[in-house]
C-alpha cells in the first residue's frame, strides 16, 4: 500500500482505534477520530453484492482511495469493498 493519505489516517498522532458506528445486515460503518479533528469512515460491504451506503455525517468529504474531494454523500461500495472516507 503505497497511499500517503490513507497510512496517515492509519498512523494518525492521537492513536484512536476505529470502533463501529452502526451495522445493518451487511453494511458497517466505523469512524476513528484524527488529531486535527476530522474523523475518518469506513463504509463496509460485508455482502455478496454491490451496495449504496451514505455518509452518516455532514461536512467537507475527502475520499481517501481516490486521493481527492467528493461532494457525494452516498457511496456505491463494491461486494466485500470499503469506501474510506475523511471528513472535516
Amino acid at each position: 500500500m503505497t497511499n500517503a493519505e490513507v497510512i496517515a489516517t492509519d498512523q494518525d498522532v492521537l492513536g484512536k482505534q476505529a470502533t463501529r458506528m452502526s451495522r445493518t445486515g451487511d453494511q458497517e460503518v466505523w469512524v476513528k477520530a484524527l488529531a486535527d479533528g476530522s474523523k475518518a469512515y469506513g463504509l463496509f460491504n460485508l455482502g455478496t453484492e454491490a451496495a449504496q451506503m451514505k455518509l452518516p455525517v455532514r461536512g467537507k468529504v475527502r475520499d481517501l482511495w481516490l486521493k481527492k474531494d467528493v461532494s457525494q454523500s452516498e457511496f456505491t461500495v463494491p461486494p466485500h469493498g470499503v469506501a474510506l472516507l475523511k471528513v472535516k
